[in-house]
Protein backbone atom coordinates (compact mmCIF):
# COMPACT_ATOMS: atom_id res chain seq x y z
CA UNK A 1 0.00 0.00 0.00
CA UNK A 2 2.91 2.35 -1.05
CA UNK A 3 0.81 4.86 -2.92
CA UNK A 4 -1.31 5.22 0.80
CA UNK A 5 1.65 6.19 2.88
CA UNK A 6 2.83 7.76 -0.37
CA UNK A 7 -0.44 10.37 0.17
CA UNK A 8 0.43 10.73 3.82
CA UNK A 9 3.55 11.85 3.28
CA UNK A 10 2.96 14.02 0.74
CA UNK A 11 -0.01 15.42 2.75
CA UNK A 12 2.20 15.96 5.58
CA UNK A 13 4.87 17.90 3.57
CA UNK A 14 2.54 20.25 1.85
CA UNK A 15 1.21 21.13 5.19
CA UNK A 16 5.03 21.57 6.29
CA UNK A 17 5.50 23.61 3.29
CA UNK A 18 2.39 25.89 3.53
CA UNK A 19 3.15 26.66 7.42
CA UNK A 20 7.24 27.22 7.10
CA UNK A 21 6.37 29.77 4.41
CA UNK A 22 7.02 33.07 4.94
CA UNK A 23 9.12 31.98 8.64
CA UNK A 24 12.66 33.53 8.82
CA UNK A 25 14.20 30.82 8.31
CA UNK A 26 12.33 28.80 7.05
CA UNK A 27 12.72 25.03 7.00
CA UNK A 28 11.18 21.42 6.88
CA UNK A 29 12.73 18.41 8.69
CA UNK A 30 11.87 14.86 8.18
CA UNK A 31 13.65 12.13 10.34
CA UNK A 32 13.24 8.53 10.31
CA UNK A 33 14.19 5.87 12.35
CA UNK A 34 13.55 2.20 13.80
CA UNK A 35 11.83 2.40 17.41
CA UNK A 36 13.67 1.33 20.42
CA UNK A 37 12.14 -2.16 21.29
CA UNK A 38 9.34 -2.28 19.49
CA UNK A 39 8.72 -3.38 15.60
CA UNK A 40 8.18 -0.02 14.48
CA UNK A 41 8.94 3.02 12.41
CA UNK A 42 8.87 6.30 13.16
CA UNK A 43 8.85 9.56 10.60
CA UNK A 44 8.29 13.16 11.77
CA UNK A 45 7.85 15.57 9.82
CA UNK A 46 8.23 18.88 11.53
CA UNK A 47 8.57 22.33 10.29
CA UNK A 48 9.89 26.36 11.05
CA UNK A 49 6.25 27.53 10.98
CA UNK A 50 4.53 28.91 13.82
CA UNK A 51 2.99 26.62 16.35
CA UNK A 52 -0.56 25.81 16.09
CA UNK A 53 -2.76 27.47 18.52
CA UNK A 54 -3.75 25.83 21.74
CA UNK A 55 -7.55 25.31 20.23
CA UNK A 56 -6.48 24.03 17.22
CA UNK A 57 -4.55 21.05 18.56
CA UNK A 58 -7.33 18.86 19.98
CA UNK A 59 -9.38 19.40 16.60
CA UNK A 60 -6.47 19.19 13.86
CA UNK A 61 -7.33 15.70 13.02
CA UNK A 62 -11.03 16.31 12.36
CA UNK A 63 -12.94 16.48 8.94
CA UNK A 64 -12.97 19.58 7.85
CA UNK A 65 -10.82 21.22 10.83
CA UNK A 66 -8.68 23.50 9.39
CA UNK A 67 -5.87 26.49 10.37
CA UNK A 68 -5.24 27.91 6.86
CA UNK A 69 -7.27 30.74 5.21
CA UNK A 70 -10.39 30.26 3.21
CA UNK A 71 -9.87 28.43 0.19
CA UNK A 72 -6.18 27.57 0.54
CA UNK A 73 -7.44 24.17 2.51
CA UNK A 74 -10.07 21.62 2.73
CA UNK A 75 -9.67 20.05 6.54
CA UNK A 76 -9.36 16.85 5.16
CA UNK A 77 -6.20 15.99 4.30
CA UNK A 78 -5.00 15.07 8.54
CA UNK A 79 -8.28 13.01 8.92
CA UNK A 80 -7.79 11.21 5.58
CA UNK A 81 -3.98 10.45 6.51
CA UNK A 82 -4.56 9.65 10.13
CA UNK A 83 -7.35 7.03 8.41
CA UNK A 84 -4.79 5.61 6.06
CA UNK A 85 -1.96 4.99 8.96
CA UNK A 86 -4.53 3.41 11.65
CA UNK A 87 -5.35 0.96 8.51
CA UNK A 88 -1.82 0.00 8.50
CA UNK A 89 -1.67 -0.72 12.19
CA UNK A 90 0.14 2.65 13.10
CA UNK A 91 -0.79 6.28 14.42
CA UNK A 92 -0.67 9.68 13.05
CA UNK A 93 -0.38 12.47 15.95
CA UNK A 94 0.63 15.96 16.59
CA UNK A 95 3.87 15.73 19.44
CA UNK A 96 3.22 18.14 21.86
CA UNK A 97 6.31 18.09 23.38
CA UNK A 98 7.73 19.74 20.59
CA UNK A 99 8.60 23.46 20.90
CA UNK A 100 7.64 23.70 16.59
CA UNK A 101 4.55 21.86 15.01
CA UNK A 102 5.73 18.32 14.33
CA UNK A 103 3.62 15.18 13.02
CA UNK A 104 4.82 11.55 13.95
CA UNK A 105 4.14 8.65 12.25
CA UNK A 106 4.51 5.13 13.46
CA UNK A 107 3.97 2.32 11.12
CA UNK A 108 4.68 -1.30 12.32
CA UNK A 109 8.30 -2.40 10.68
CA UNK A 110 8.43 -4.25 7.48
CA UNK A 111 10.06 -7.99 8.68
CA UNK A 112 13.56 -8.46 7.74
Amino acid sequence: HAIELTQVLVNLLNNALDAARGAEPGWIRITAHDVADAPLVEIAVEDSGPPLPADARDRIFRPFFTTKKVGQGTGLGLSISRSIVERHGGTLDLDPAAACTRFVLRLPAAPR
